[in-house]
């Protein structure tokens, strides 16, 4: 008989309070490190929201720091379970460490989350992240510098001709796409360099608390968080200033062949792109039904999705991670799916060449 139960996770429902004060045990001198059971803040851990993958946990938590050995990680591990530090309430268990590469001088920001459900269903899934530091070589460091001062001086250079030229054809500057296309272009690139701004302050203050007290619990998730939303921005840049440049073929006489073609076949090519849809999707819900449980890349439709087209165009990231679950349904499925796929898409060029 159940007499009682606990439901999904919740920010508004998290428990915040010291451990003993929801459990009812009073003896806290058994606990060889109290503030393992005490409850942590986000702003004092300066960490933010986590993704897992059945949901999104809040910064702050219960923290035990395993320390810098593995004696020290071995003695905290079995106090937390000598006193039941995981429960039936507990939903989540995030392990976080962080490695430093001094030859490149790189941070790896790793986490591995044990989750549970209150079904009692329970599964695993794992993030890591890359963070440059500073080079340790003057030059270097100073050669980088340039180049974000170039970048910035290059993007105030436009960012004045676009403004000399909406100066000069007023409201009509607003009709063209390539006009908003300039203007999207320098707002990400300009976001770029605030978010560049912003990540080195936070690794500056990350390392500074580290320096001070390295025995601290310090988090690089904020630096972390920037530098994405850098990369995003830089890839959003990118692919603008791609498409502009790829405006400067318009008027060679095979891609114009190739517009007039895509024109007057569009219904076909339509028609192609919604039958490959259906076929992708298909093999996305076989390969969560069949892996979705021991493979990330399988986790959600939305990653089954993306890596079935990245393995289609040459990555080898999902036969390598699909052959680790099942060597016979692995395979089975990889060449399911290739053969299929290439049989259609060559099928595809084929109608094109008639």
């Amino acid at each position: 008989m159940i007499n009682f139960c606990h439901d999904s996770y919740s920010r508004k429902v998290e428990d915040t309070d010291f451990w003993d004060s929801q459990t009812g045990s009073f003896d806290r001198f058994s606990w060889s490190c109290p503030e393992n059971w005490e409850y942590s803040k986000d702003e004092d851990l300066g960490s933010f929201d986590s993704w897992g993958r059945f949901a999104v946990y809040h910064g702050g938590g219960y923290l035990a720091n395993l320390g810098y050995n593995k004696l020290a990680a071995r003695r905290v591990i079995n106090d937390l379970v000598e006193n039941n530090w995981i429960d039936s309430r507990t939903r989540a268990v995030i392990v976080e460490f962080s490695l430093l590469n001094p030859s490149t001088n790189i941070i790896s920001v790793m986490s591995y989350f044990y989750e549970i459900l209150p079904s009692g269903f329970s599964g695993t899934f794992k993030s890591y992240g890359m963070l440059p530091l500073a080079s340790t070589d003057s030059q270097a460091h100073n050669a980088y510098l340039f180049f974000v001062l170039l970048f910035g001086v290059f993007l105030l250079c436009y960012f004045i001709r676009e403004c000399i030229k909406l100066f000069r054809q007023k409201c009509s500057y607003f009709k063209s796409l390539w006009n908003w296309m300039g203007v999207f272009q320098i707002f990400t690139a300009s976001l770029a360099l605030i978010f560049q701004a912003i990540k080195s302050q936070r690794i500056a203050k990350t390392l500074g608390k580290l320096k001070e007290n390295p025995f601290i619990p310090v988090s690089f998730h904020q630096a972390l968080f920037w530098s994405e939303a850098e990369t995003v921005a830089l890839c959003i840049t990118s692919a603008i200033a791609t498409l502009r440049l790829l405006k400067c073929f318009h008027f060679n006489h095979q891609v114009i062949k190739l517009s007039s073609f895509m024109r007057s076949h569009l219904p076909s090519l339509v028609s192609f792109f919604v039958i490959f849809c259906v076929l992708s999707t298909g093999y996305a819900l076989s390969g969560m039904i069949a892996f979705g449980s021991e493979n990330v890349l399988f986790s959600s439709f939305g990653k089954a999705f993306i890596s079935q087209f990245l393995t289609i165009i040459g990555n080898n990231e999902l036969i390598q991670e699909i052959e680790g679950c099942g060597i016979i349904m692995g395979r089975l499925f990889l060449v399911g799916f290739v053969f299929t796929t290439v049989i259609f898409i060559t099928n595809m060029f084929v109608a094109v060449l008639n």
